[in-house]
């Protein structure tokens, strides 16, 4: 699946003629994306490594949402092995060195978080809170930073309430035409629940 999702993600981009400025990972899910960029840049255009890392890097975001090691999706190097072994012919990286973009601290597994850590320019958890929470949890990515110091920023999920409300649910809340608003909720304790269950029914 992550495989379908990043490397075919990237190829199906491509078919449809697609050219993204910017490629955004959600989760480590789809960090194999990065490899099948790295190739194309590495074989296909021939920039080494390094450069091709670094152009990766300029047109990559990444953004984590799980506060728990449990979350990150991590892989034993038998099973990597067995659809990256032939990695160098395609990427241009010997396999210990292939097989070290995804690990840090001195991890025996492939984490797809590290993976995508590799080659992301910002990365991010999603708010204030969890950004600190992911700064310890990711720390051995950075040994050479205080925890305080890795570049993990956050940026707060939400929603715009006048497009996320289902109308009939504004009309119980608000009291005129309005459009609805964080105010509007702070009445909602008080509504009528039978109306509001009737709103939920029809949903």
């Amino acid at each position: 699946q992550e495989i379908g999702l990043g490397r075919g993600g990237v190829r199906l981009l491509r078919a449809l003629d697609l050219r993204p400025a910017v490629y955004h990972m959600n989760e480590g899910h789809a960090a194999f994306l990065v490899i099948e960029r790295l190739s194309r840049l590495v074989k296909g255009e021939g920039l080494p490594f390094d450069a091709a890392r670094e152009y990766i890097a300029a047109t990559t975001m990444f953004t984590t949402h799980t506060p728990v090691p449990a979350g990150h999706d991590r892989f034993a190097e038998d099973l990597v092995r067995r659809y990256f072994g032939d990695a160098e012919e395609w990427v241009g990286l010997p396999w210990d060195r292939f097989f070290a973009l995804g690990q840090a601290g001195g991890a025996q597994e492939f984490n797809m978080t590290y993976l995508a850590m590799n080659f992301a320019g910002y990365v991010n958890g999603v708010s204030k809170l969890h950004g600190l929470a992911s700064q310890k949890l990711l720390h051995a990515f950075w040994p050479g930073l205080l925890q305080e110091e890795v570049p993990i920023t956050s940026v707060t999920n939400g929603i715009h309430l006048a497009t996320w409300t289902d109308p009939a649910l504004a009309r119980l809340l608000r009291t005129g035409q309005e459009p609805v608003a964080p105010a509007h909720f702070a009445k909602a304790g008080g509504l009528d629940m039978g109306k509001v269950y009737e709103v939920r029914r029809a949903a």
